[in-house]
């Protein structure tokens, strides 16, 4: 089981910013290969 998180904030309506962990905990696990360890990320998006 991996457990993953994501905080996203929208300072207008149009704009949303995020940053998020993949795999909080590290834990090592497979499905038909091994996954990558914890992952840090950060986002951006712009509505049209």
């Amino acid at each position: 089981m991996s457990v993953d998180t994501k905080l996203t904030y929208k300072p207008t309506k149009r704009t949303e910013l995020g940053v998020g962990i993949d795999n909080l905990f590290d834990r090592r696990y497979y499905v038909f290969h091994p996954y990558a360890g914890r992952t840090f990320y950060m986002e951006g998006r712009i509505g049209i």
